[in-house]
């Protein structure tokens, strides 16, 4: 009977370390940035603000730094109220984007 080869090198789970929190604002024309951390470094996150895909633009910048990711909006409208996830293949993390005085 042959035994069969068990590697030794354990596969750790791809997981977010760091889940996406609230993040609450009072006023309108700051920044508001979304934060997360993955368990491995080089892979990238797609973001998503209430299922619509988000691109770097002229107020959104997404950064990503070994294991952290981040999505920057400058000048935060009430536009910008709503739900946005981090997603990585089948994992995503979710937060609101809260401005007191309206209601997403």
């Amino acid at each position: 009977m042959q035994i069969p080869f068990v590697s030794a090198v354990s596969v750790e789970e791809l997981r977010f370390i760091r889940q996406l929190e609230d993040v609450n604002l009072k006023e309108v024309n700051v920044t508001a940035t979304f934060e997360c951390e993955l368990s491995k470094e080089g892979l990238q996150v797609e973001w998503t603000k209430d299922g619509k895909k988000l691109r770097r633009g002229d107020r959104h910048d997404v950064i990503s730094q070994g294991k952290v990711h981040k999505l920057v909006i400058e000048k935060v409208t009430a536009e910008d109220v709503g739900s946005y996830t981090a997603t990585h293949e089948k994992l995503s993390t979710k937060a609101k984007l809260n401005l007191a005085g309206t209601a997403k």
